[in-house]
């Protein structure tokens, strides 16, 4: 497996650190839905940082282990979950990165709606991420058992592959 499947992983972090650079650029009347931003509106507005790093982080980790639970020869569990979850780790510190660089001086930007910080949301992804894989664990038998090597070749190109 070596490098390679580590890959997609340090992929994602990169990604979603691009997509939080852009939504720090983004303005606020644009960021929450169109409406002009005050401090006292603020607290009845999802921010979508929240959304993209709480749900699209743990549904994309999750699509991604089902691609390497399908095109791996052996399942390795306990490695998929820490990859994830330490790949969780990494995208909110690539973040954290990202908002020290950017000198901001609004501190409820960086994933801090309703005086709720950022670890909490990374708390709530990384629970999100870890009952994801679990019921993932739990209908791997039949997923091994349906996807033979005719689906893999029809749906998974070869670069997304991890061991086959």
């Amino acid at each position: 497996m070596a490098f390679r499947g580590f890959l997609p992983y340090i992929g994602i972090v990169v990604c979603f650190g691009i997509i939080y650079w852009l939504t720090m650029l983004i303005p606020n009347n644009v960021l929450y839905l169109g409406f002009k931003s005050s401090l006292l509106e603020a607290d009845r507005k999802t921010i979508y940082q929240g959304w993209i790093f709480t749900y699209g982080l743990s549904f994309t980790l999750l699509l991604l282990n089902l691609a390497e639970l399908l095109s791996s020869k052996e399942d390795r569990y306990w490695w998929r979950i820490g990859k994830s979850l330490l790949t969780i780790i990494f995208t909110y510190a690539a973040g954290a990165v990202v908002f020290l660089l950017m000198n901001t001086e609004e501190y409820n930007m960086y994933l801090y709606a309703r005086d709720i910080p950022a670890g909490v949301y990374c708390c709530v992804a990384l629970a999100i991420t870890t009952g994801l894989l679990l019921v993932l664990q739990l209908v791997s038998t039949r997923l091994r058992a349906r996807a033979g090597t005719a689906f893999l070749e029809e749906y998974l190109p070869s670069w997304l592959r991890f061991d086959r």
